[in-house]
């Protein structure tokens, strides 16, 4: 759950925090559960975005 006055970031700040290209995010997305929405609908070329803390939990649950 996001923090009260956490702003939403997009996909390309995931990307540069860990270290990996949007597309990657984006599978990680779709597949693999990282969380992610999409304001206004679920469109195809809709674009991702993000919770910062939602996605430092969901990283930190990823290591072994």
């Amino acid at each position: 759950m996001p923090q009260p006055d956490e702003k939403p970031v997009k996909i390309d700040e995931v990307a540069d925090r860990l270290g990996v290209s949007t597309q990657t995010i984006g599978r990680w997305a779709k597949n693999n559960g990282l969380p992610a929405f999409r304001p206004g609908g679920h469109g195809r070329g809709s674009v991702f975005y993000f919770y910062l803390s939602e996605v430092k939990e969901w990283w930190e649950k990823q290591r072994v």
